[in-house]
């Protein structure tokens, strides 16, 4: 769905994007395709219902992969909050903020959210067989570290599933270890969400990252 944007003078502007929670629900696959259609247009993108955060695990899978590609993309993103998530600030800070919520404890948490947030974060970017992860958010120990081999290839595994596959000895291992770093986080109902996004272009200025 798009909406017109026209300026004070008149001009029209490139139409924005928005999309409606159902509709990720019904095909989590379509969060990559929106942001990627807002980023490719130069739009916006506006998510037309409140998320309520830590309710369902189904719901987190598909928001947060949103919210990490949005940012990964720094699509010009608007969205609120239903209310306060469950978990400390820290393992959301590195992405897009809400611009709002629907109670003051939600406003409050948005607040926050909006004025700790900084693009760059908690990043990976890939290598030639290797990735390079950093976790610089505040309120934790900061974190550089490389995963190549095996290691590299189950975390592309767990970026691309919610839930670990069985089996998968390495993917498993490597689950735990970001769950303890607070690099992942685990969503009830054997799901699970990688919290990096990934750093596919250096903003601008740089040393902002």
């Amino acid at each position: 769905m798009h909406t017109a944007e026209v300026t004070d003078s008149g001009a029209r502007r490139p139409a924005a994007v928005t999309v409606h929670i159902d509709e990720l629900l019904a095909d989590p696959s379509h969060a990559v395709r929106v942001v990627a259609e807002a980023e490719s247009g130069s739009r916006s993108l506006t998510l037309l219902d409140p998320i309520r955060l830590g309710a369902d695990p189904d719901l987190d899978v598909v928001a947060l992969r949103l919210l990490t590609e949005a940012t990964a993309g720094q699509v010009d993103l608007h969205w609120d909050l239903a209310g306060e998530p469950p978990w400390p600030l820290r393992t959301v800070v590195h992405l897009h903020p809400p611009a709002g919520a629907a109670n003051a404890a939600g406003r409050r948490f948005a607040a926050r959210w909006g004025e700790r947030f900084r693009f760059g974060l908690c990043t990976y970017r890939r290598g030639p067989g290797f990735l390079a992860l950093r976790d610089i958010r505040p309120d934790g120990a900061r974190l550089r570290t490389v995963a190549d081999g095996r290691w590299a290839t189950a975390f592309e595994t767990l970026l691309s599933t919610p839930t670990c596959p069985t089996g998968d000895a390495a993917a498993g291992r490597l689950l735990d270890e970001l769950l303890t770093t607070g690099l992942a986080l685990r969503l009830g109902a054997g799901r699970h969400v990688v919290l990096p996004f990934r750093l596919r272009r250096w903003p601008i200025p740089y040393s902002a990252v």
